[in-house]
């Protein structure tokens, strides 16, 4: 199971409001960073990054296959004050930033299960039955 960041979701919203995060790039750094202990703060994130997280988790693999085969796109802030032209990830980089990913949506989905009405669940196009 991959380590998760250290950044925290309260961090992830800030740079959000600040603007140094769009919604795309706060929704999938927030997943990644997602801890057991934080999941539930999940439902109090400002309505654009709740509706993004819910079309995320709807649309995330479901089978070790669909995540074995998944292309996952992550957005990258890079600063170019320095004047340094930005590197694009390795492999393993984007290997550990897949498992994170896949950890946080399994996160977010078994909390999703135990604690939020059946409706909810089937609504969101999540099919606990297809999970490996």
């Amino acid at each position: 199971m991959a380590q998760r960041q250290s950044q925290s979701i309260e961090a992830i919203i800030e740079r959000y409001e600040e603007g140094l995060y769009a919604n795309a790039e706060a929704t999938f750094a927030i997943i990644q960073s997602v801890t057991p202990e934080s999941v539930a703060s999940l439902f109090q994130l400002p309505p654009p990054l709740g509706e993004r997280l819910n079309e995320r988790i709807a649309t995330a693999p479901n089978t070790d296959s669909e995540w074995a085969n998944a292309n996952l796109r992550s957005a990258y802030i890079r600063s170019n004050i320095s004047g340094e032209k930005p590197s694009l990830p390795s492999d393993a980089a984007l290997a550990i930033q897949k498992e994170r990913y896949r950890v946080g949506i399994e996160l977010i989905r078994s909390y999703c299960e135990e604690h939020l009405p059946v409706w909810y669940i089937r609504a969101s196009g999540y099919n606990a039955d297809a999970s490996n």
